[in-house]
């Protein structure tokens, strides 16, 4: 055998995580990060919207990343991150709401999300957007907003003795 001929071989290790049914995170955002949005993608909503929420699933802190609505495949707006007048995060650590500029109704906008938007509050790592094309959502006429409507059902309810007693000493508005 000849030996002369050495081959080198890198090993590249990758963990690939199982995703099924049961564990998917990703809500059409591509991105296992952001759990929901208002609007949602393809909503309808009222052009008199004021602001956009972004819902993660981990604690998040703002960060240097930019957030940009467009209209019409043209910037329309962009905020960053750090922009304390237009972004805010809620006390729960997973909610940012930006305030966005007045909408025309009967238009369609798209949303993207730069990468470090936000960052992993414990690991202070950038989390990763969504991009151009894929968060998108429609204005409406406020009169073509769907209501939603509320039935009212009307019943007997036989209570315990205890629950009698305990019932009977709220007042009106707590019953």
């Amino acid at each position: 055998m000849n030996f002369n001929n050495f081959i080198t071989l890198s090993i590249i290790s990758l963990i690939i995580l199982p995703i099924n049914s049961q564990n998917v995170l990703d809500h059409g955002y591509n991105n296992l990060h952001i759990n929901t949005t208002f609007p949602q993608i393809n909503d309808n909503i009222s052009s008199n919207l004021i602001s956009l929420t972004i819902i993660y699933y981990d604690k998040v802190d703002l960060s240097l990343g930019n957030i940009t609505i467009f209209h019409n495949w043209n910037k329309l707006q962009r905020i960053s991150g750090t922009n304390n007048e237009f972004v805010t995060l809620d006390e729960n650590g997973i909610t940012v709401h930006v305030r966005i500029i007045p909408l025309v109704f009967d238009e369609i906008y798209y949303v993207s999300i730069d990468d470090d938007f936000v960052k992993d509050r414990i690991k202070k790592t950038p989390l990763g957007g969504a991009k151009e094309g894929v968060w998108y959502f429609k204005t409406i006429p406020s009169d073509e907003i769907p209501v939603l409507k509320v039935s009212v059902h009307k019943g007997y309810v036989q209570l315990t003795p205890e629950g009698t007693n305990y019932f009977n000493k709220l007042n009106k508005t707590e019953q």
